[in-house]
């Protein structure tokens, strides 16, 4: 199990451009009932699905794991 830490940052210049190609992500959340956030994503070619609990003092319990790409894309399209 990871603990996920919230930062955010705001990047001001775009040399992070010259560095390559990059990996395309689509990415879509779940809705639930009790607070919990559910995200499925594809980066590339993999899927994944992430289930994050509440956060407390800025960290939370996070479980990730890969399924098929095919899976993700239609929880996406469809969930």
């Amino acid at each position: 199990m990871a603990q996920e830490i919230e930062h955010k940052y705001l990047v001001t210049s775009e040399c992070f451009k010259e560095l390559g190609q990059g990996t395309l992500y689509r990415q879509g959340y779940i809705p639930t009932r009790n607070g919990m956030t559910v995200r499925v994503r594809i980066a590339g070619k993999q899927g994944f699905v992430t289930f994050k609990d509440h956060a407390v003092n800025l960290t939370r319990h996070e479980f990730e794991y890969p399924i098929p790409e095919d899976d993700a894309r239609q929880m996406l399209d469809h969930l």
